[in-house]
């Protein structure tokens, strides 16, 4: 454990508002998608992929040769992480890397869980001299002592096509079918732990007490959540550490004490907010298809993994 790629139009087409298109079938293809080296510095390649050339490497690198297959692991790994930071759909990768497009599910879904795999040690708990060490200005003057900051988040899916899925995935709160999970982050924003998904019915303190962090608590960790997190307090201090939530409106108005420790406790939650957005800026989850919830944990999972990468290079 670590601590630390169309076919050639063939009539011509001019618009009397610009030149007549070049039919140069040479010129066309040569200005198109190439894979990897169409793509020239970090910021055109953290756009496709999520990643900068630094972290393409090194996953490049700890990825497996796979000698049967005719594809090597350059396109393997950039069709992957294509998939997942712009959400395009197979039949859209297939027609830039020029394959066919159950060849790209393949590949996704087997790079995919290879991934899943060789970045287990990426997604670890620092130890807590580590996290004091790493601990942002924000948090010394009231939470300290603050090792973990614990939230829920969901993103949307298409209806699934069970009845009994479709009970079990819609939310609430979102009025939609969703996935929900559950990510504990240390206070510079390194996630720690990330759940398995659940339905968008199953309430944060159910994912809570079911995807086992409250056994992962040490004495004297200062847990911070918000308040969708109540019943669990309990179990928290059960473990001899400290739980920090937002006060409850038990009268008319807050009080001066309460709306300051709400303030407080905001302006330092923003950083696993930051991280939430982080996992949603990869576009695989703006509406995840059907035919990807069996591996939507391994999704989620990698994503996270990346993103502490990203923290990690900085």
């Amino acid at each position: 454990m670590c601590d630390a790629n169309l076919p050639l139009l063939k009539k011509i087409v001019q618009d009397f508002g610009c030149n007549p298109i070049d039919q140069d079938p040479t010129k066309l293809y040569s200005s198109g998608f190439h894979g990897i080296t169409s793509i020239i510095n970090d910021e055109s390649l953290s756009s496709l992929t999520g990643v900068t050339f630094s972290i393409f490497s090194f996953l490049l690198n700890v990825l497996p040769n796979m000698e049967s297959s005719k594809m090597n692991k350059q396109t393997k790994l950039l069709i992957t992480l294509m998939k997942l930071k712009t959400g395009l759909s197979y039949s859209a990768l297939a027609i830039l890397f020029n394959i066919h497009r159950t060849s790209v599910q393949r590949t996704f879904v087997t790079t995919l869980q290879c991934l899943n795999v060789l970045l287990k040690n990426f997604i670890f708990w620092p130890s807590e001299t580590t996290i004091k060490a790493t601990l942002p200005e924000a948090f010394k003057k009231h939470y300290p002592d603050t090792r973990v900051i614990i939230d829920c988040t969901e993103v949307n899916t298409e209806i699934p096509p069970q009845v009994k899925e479709r009970v079990l995935m819609y939310s609430e709160y979102k009025h939609h079918h969703t996935v929900k999970f559950l990510v504990r982050c240390t206070p510079n924003g390194f996630v720690s732990f990330v759940s398995k998904c659940y339905g968008g019915r199953a309430g944060d303190c159910f994912i809570t007490n079911d995807c086992g962090i409250i056994d992962l608590i040490e004495p004297g960790n200062l847990v911070m959540a918000d308040k969708g997190f109540p019943t669990i307090r309990t179990q928290v201090e059960n473990k001899n550490a400290v739980f920090v939530m937002p006060p409850f409106l038990r009268n008319p108005q807050f009080s001066a004490e309460e709306v300051e420790e709400t303030y407080n406790i905001t302006s330092v939650r923003i950083h696993i907010e930051r991280i939430m957005q982080r996992i949603k800026d990869f576009n695989i989850f703006c509406k995840v298809p059907v035919s990807l919830l069996p591996y939507i944990d391994e999704i989620v999972f990698v994503v996270c993994a990346l993103i502490n990468l990203e923290i990690i290079q900085e």
